[in-house]
């Protein structure tokens, strides 16, 4: 089978958590309708346990990457919930992820009429600041330039989300990071 409509809708979102202020972005309908509208979507930053998960009707099966809850006020903070459109569930496969931090798909070349496979890797980097960066043992976005490396040899990369740009602490690894993207993508 070969998907036939001609744009895929793919989109992302950091939420800053499904309830602030008291309000429930889940039960908001202009919220709901933009992201009935996309094909394609990730939440970052959900702050949800799996039984308050946002459900959306043509939408099943979504994945939910939840963090563990901080000690000691016991919230979630961080979370991905990655949503596909049911036709076009057929044709994506989510890759194996070593932490809750990102995940990757595949979308595959034969199902949606591409020239190559397209790996699309949605992504929430915490604030350098933040406790939960600070008790990490590994660089995330080192784990995704691998990854680039690994997936370019197959297809097209696309990275979305929330990187929390450090533009000002690190400059010498975007320039280096932009030349290897820039080589994989050429």
């Amino acid at each position: 089978m070969i998907y036939t409509k001609k744009n895929l809708k793919i989109s992302t979102w950091n939420i800053n958590g499904y309830i602030s202020k008291g309000f429930n972005k889940f039960e908001d309908d202009i919220f709901v309708d933009n992201l009935l509208q996309q094909d394609i979507f990730c939440l970052q930053e959900t702050h949800c346990d799996l039984d308050n998960c946002l459900e959306l009707p043509n939408f099943q099966r979504p994945v939910h990457l939840i963090r563990p809850r901080t000690k000691p006020s016991g919230k979630r903070h961080g979370g991905l919930s990655v949503y596909i459109l049911n036709t076009i569930r057929p044709g994506v496969k989510f890759l194996e992820h070593a932490t809750n931090d990102f995940i990757w798909l595949k979308l595959d070349r034969t199902f949606f009429g591409f020239q190559e496979d397209l790996y699309i890797c949605f992504v929430y980097n915490p604030p350098e600041n933040s406790s939960y960066y600070r008790k990490l043992n590994y660089n995330i976005l080192e784990m995704i330039e691998n990854d680039i490396v690994k997936y370019s040899q197959s297809g097209k990369i696309m990275i979305a989300g929330d990187l929390n740009a450090r533009t000002a602490c690190e400059i010498g690894f975007i320039f280096h990071y932009l030349t290897i993207t820039n080589v994989i993508l050429v």
